[in-house]
């Protein structure tokens, strides 16, 4: 199964869930990034009540500095990410994208 990474997901925030199970209804596994991870769990944990699979991961796009550790991580658990999904649109996910592709190309 493919991974999703949608970062930037807050509880309670509509929009957020839909995108998310968006990609869970397109058959991904759906990592639900948000700043808080309990933030993230319940996400996750709402989508795999509701039979689709999602994990939850503490990522906060301020922190560049923790994204090539972040980076290795969905790395090594879920191999290949097949899409990246900002759900506040605002281009801060840069960063991780340019870490994602720096931790794929050090596996290959």
């Amino acid at each position: 199964m493919s991974a999703a990474l949608i970062t930037c997901v807050t509880h309670g925030v509509q929009s957020d869930y839909l995108a998310a199970r968006e990609l869970a209804e397109q058959g991904y596994h759906v990592i639900v990034g948000a700043p808080r991870r309990d933030a993230a769990e319940i996400l996750a944990a709402r989508l795999r009540t509701e039979g689709f699979s999602a994990s939850p991961l503490r990522i906060d796009l301020d922190e560049a500095e923790t994204f090539p550790v972040i980076a290795a991580e969905l790395h090594a658990r879920f191999g290949q990410l097949a899409t990246v999904v900002s759900a506040d649109g605002s281009g801060r996910e840069a960063g991780l994208l340019a870490a994602l592709g720096a931790s794929a190309a050090a596996a290959a």
